[in-house]
């Protein structure tokens, strides 16, 4: 299991999967998993990265969870 690592690492970070952010707002299964992911996080002392915030709702729930960091092209487009 994933969540195996976990406990093996100790890790700083913990990247939430595209597909979790990008249905967040429309899929409460992806919004349940997030904020589990969140929870997780903050009770091992693990910051989150959301990935694939692609436009202002979707960063805005991201805030609203208490995730710390996010990319994805409403952050920044990928540059040359």
């Amino acid at each position: 299991s994933n969540l195996s690592r976990v406990m093996d690492f100790h890790p700083d970070f913990i990247k939430i999967d595209a597909k979790f952010i990008k249905n967040l707002l429309n899929n409460k299964n992806a919004y349940i998993i997030t904020k589990i992911i969140k929870d997780l996080a903050g009770n091992i002392g693990a910051f989150t990265v959301a990935e694939f915030v692609c436009h202002k709702d979707i960063q805005n729930a991201v805030v609203a969870l208490g995730i710390e960091f996010s990319q994805g092209y409403y952050i920044m487009e990928p540059a040359a």
